[in-house]
């Protein structure tokens, strides 16, 4: 791949993850989560709802196929 092609494409990469990232933090702000539960979230996993097992493996396998 010729360098001007591969910097093409790292460009729309990025362009992909800022908007992802654009999008993450729109959503943040629109529901305004508390910041005390966001961070134990991220640490203390847990399954509230009768759908959660469900998501759960649905999100790992979406994570573990690419």
């Amino acid at each position: 791949m010729c360098t001007t092609q591969a910097r093409k494409l790292e460009f729309i990469i990025a362009a992909f993850m800022f908007t992802m990232a654009a999008c993450f933090f729109g959503e943040l702000s629109y529901l305004r989560p508390s910041a005390k539960e966001v961070v134990k979230g991220m640490f203390v996993p847990s399954l509230q709802g009768k759908d959660a097992a469900a998501n759960a493996i649905a999100l790992f396998g979406a994570i573990i196929t690419p």
